[in-house]
């Protein structure tokens, strides 16, 4: 559970930096890589290749611990399935939250 609160702001700055990066398509694959590498990087990630497959790796603090680290590591399509869930997450609790009423003078509040 805490390191899925962990990964909510991250996504959502995931989410942002796709939406942006969608914008700037490149065609040359360098540079694509290093893009990702870059986005990677800030958000905590770094690209690992693990048996000819691209992976966004992250070491979290075990739950329960404060010294003991796990490393986490997503699939690019696990990833932007996480950062569709963020996504849709944050609208959601935009959604749930009500604005108060104004105050009407000479009603009692409460």
């Amino acid at each position: 559970m805490r390191s899925i609160l962990l990964l909510i702001p991250a996504l959502a700055i995931m989410s942002a930096c796709v939406h942006r990066q969608a914008n700037s398509v490149t065609t040359d694959p360098a540079a694509a890589r290093a893009a990702e590498e870059r986005k990677a990087k800030r958000l905590g990630y770094r690209l690992v290749e693990k048996d000819g497959q691209t992976l966004y790796c992250r070491r979290e603090l075990a739950t329960g611990s404060h010294l003991d680290k796990k490393t986490i590591c997503l699939t690019p399509a696990q990833w932007s399935q996480e950062a569709e869930r963020t996504k849709e997450a944050i609208i959601d609790a935009g959604r749930s939250v009500r604005p108060r009423p104004p105050e009407r003078p000479g009603l009692p509040s409460g």
